[in-house]
């Protein structure tokens, strides 16, 4: 059995909002919808649209909060979960 979840953009600005507008159907926008901070206003999309806004933040010049919903629980914050990778560089000191 796997989990369902319903995917949600907080806009945080006007041009934001703009994006999301343009790319979203209206009937997905909800003015005051109840999170677990309290009500926002929120965009309904998939997490496809997710992953592409996220990838083109830059290009875009979006900025926003990304909530999920898991099944019909409370509507939470999430943070893509980025895995830190570091890379050793080669020393560079020289020794006299």
């Amino acid at each position: 059995m796997s989990t369902e979840y319903t995917w949600f953009i907080e806009p945080k600005d006007a041009h934001t909002n703009r994006v999301l507008s343009e790319n979203l159907n209206a009937e997905d926008f909800s003015d005051g919808i109840n999170t677990a901070e309290g009500k926002k206003q929120l965009w309904k999309c998939n997490s496809a649209f997710i992953t592409y806004l996220n990838k083109s933040k830059i290009s875009l010049n979006v900025n926003f909060r990304i909530f999920n919903q898991q099944g019909k629980g409370q509507i939470r914050p999430f943070k893509i979960p980025w895995k830190k990778i570091i890379k050793k560089l080669p020393d560079t000191k020289k020794t006299s």
